[in-house]
């Protein structure tokens, strides 16, 4: 708000009629006064502009989203995410069929020596022994790549494997999440704004930058008396 100090007292001045403390006051307060009423010309002024100056900003935001929208091609978008991802899926690919013809391997070995090198016990009379079972490969639980239990293989090694295939690689992730972020790509990544739908007579939202802290209170409703001594 424009200061108006210097407006009230020469009113007050007029007012009283004392011509020559009139005088005095614009000669003392000559400078400092013009510029006090060019401030309020000047703020009655933006206030009178503000509707049409708010409606023509709010046009030209419009426009700026509608160009945006126009210069966004989704499609380019993802070929180019699928290109930064597809190195790492043929390393996975390789590296599973690598696993596959592993793990078939270990099977294979595993079916025929359980079938072929076993004991059958029988007592002499013609009953059966209990004969001794070998687990080479346990059974693999939920969200395990390997099984816990694999002959000649540690248990805590295939736990650690286990852990690891559950978990992404937190170096390759920070590297890869700075060079985002670089290019532009912040924690909520890139937001693109579309114009207003045809008929929306609302207004263009935007957030308050510093909304109030408090909530402030309703007055009494009593009026106030201020003395003025001259």
């Amino acid at each position: 708000e424009p200061e108006m100090t210097l407006t009230i007292q020469r009113e007050v001045l007029m007012a009283l009629g004392d011509t020559d403390a009139l005088a005095r006051f614009d000669q003392e307060h000559r400078q400092a006064l013009a510029q006090e009423q060019a401030a309020r010309v000047k703020a009655m002024q933006q206030v009178q502009e503000a509707p049409t100056r708010v409606k023509a900003l709010e046009q030209y935001i419009n426009d700026l989203a509608g160009q945006m929208v126009a210069g966004v091609d989704e499609s380019l978008i993802d070929l180019e995410i699928r290109r930064i991802f597809q190195p790492s899926a043929q390393r996975m690919l390789e590296a599973a069929k690598t696993f596959v013809q592993a793990w078939r391997e270990m099977q294979s070995v595993e079916a025929v020596l359980l079938q072929r090198v076993r004991l059958t016990h029988t007592r002499v009379t013609g009953d059966t022994c209990t004969r001794f079972d070998h687990e080479l490969i346990g059974q693999t639980r939920d969200g395990e790549l390997l099984p816990t239990l694999i002959a000649g293989i540690s248990y805590e090694e295939l736990r650690d494997l286990n852990d690891q295939f559950t978990r992404t690689d937190n170096e390759l992730v920070v590297a890869l999440d700075n060079a985002l972020r670089r290019a532009g790509f912040d924690g909520w990544g890139l937001k693109v704004y579309h114009p207003k739908a045809k008929g929306d007579e609302r207004r263009i939202y935007a957030p308050d930058p510093n909304p109030p802290k408090k909530h402030l209170g309703h007055g009494t409703g009593l009026s106030t008396v201020v003395r003025v001594d001259v």
